[in-house]
């Protein structure tokens, strides 16, 4: 995806930024440039039609989230950082599944990963799963953020995890007939199988699963000193040939049959067009 270059207004900063997302389903993400962040917000807040703002959003997540995002993340940072390295094997066949259109597959096979960086971040055991303890973690990482805050960046870091804090607590972590989400991306009720197979399987939800695993990419990254760039994957030739993988996956998902197997696509194919 080619970064849209604006230059950041005050009014569209991370701030801003992050409350407008929040608004509209998602969170201020890591690893995304701040220009094209502050373009979609704004455009978002302009915008009258709640079918085009959805389609909007819809069409930014997954090409920010594309096949070079994935796997550079994947072979450059997720391997580098603590406790997401332990989940390599977890990631990459949720990514696969991704990349051939199996999107609850992926979708299924990603939540717990993010459950156990999240836990393991916060110092918590293999049994505390609690959405009281999820969301306790997240506001430590924030009072963490704030006692850093003679460094540069601190006021969008923190923005960053607030939003994340309002997106796990109103529509990840929710209780399912409490949840805000329009796409049903609900751990309890995916899991719990509470909702129907097509209601959660939007092809934009996967890439919100990434945004939060990039997030606390991220946060560990910073937080535990990781020896690790906090500004993002390097591009090279090995990320470039499991985009090239991921590619081909797409390719072969597009040749299966109609029917209870095909891809889920639902209406957005992988760059975002309609």
């Amino acid at each position: 995806m080619e970064p849209i270059v604006v230059k950041m207004t005050n009014q569209y900063g991370p701030l801003k930024a992050a409350e407008v997302f929040e608004h509209h389903g998602w969170f201020m993400p890591a690893y995304v440039p701040l220009g094209f962040l502050g373009r979609l917000a704004f455009d978002l807040d302009h915008e009258q039609s709640r079918y085009k703002r959805r389609r909007l959003l819809r069409e930014a997540l997954v090409a920010t989230y594309d096949e070079e995002h994935l796997a550079a993340m994947l072979l450059d940072l997720y391997a580098r950082v603590p406790f997401l390295r332990d989940r390599l094997r977890s990631i990459s066949e949720a990514f696969e599944a991704y990349a051939l259109g199996i999107n609850g597959a992926a979708i299924v096979a990603l939540l717990p990963v993010v459950e156990d960086v999240l836990r393991q971040h916060g110092g918590g055991g293999p049994r505390d799963t609690g959405r009281r303890k999820l969301l306790g973690w997240i506001d430590d990482a924030i009072s963490m953020e704030r006692a850093r805050g003679d460094e540069d960046h601190n006021d969008e870091r923190v923005a960053m995890l607030r939003s994340f804090r309002g997106f796990v607590d109103q529509r990840l972590y929710a209780p399912s007939a409490k949840c805000k989400d329009a796409g049903f991306l609900n751990r309890n009720g995916i899991l719990h199988g509470v909702f129907p197979d097509d209601e959660y399987r939007d092809a934009h939800n996967f890439p919100r699963l990434v945004s939060v695993l990039d997030l606390l990419c991220f946060t560990v990254t910073v937080q535990r000193g990781a020896r690790a760039s906090a500004l993002g994957p390097k591009l090279n030739a090995a990320s470039h040939h499991l985009a090239a993988y991921y590619r081909q996956l797409r390719a072969i998902a597009e040749t299966r049959p109609t029917g209870p197997s095909a891809p889920d696509t639902e209406g957005t194919d992988r760059r975002g067009s309609r």
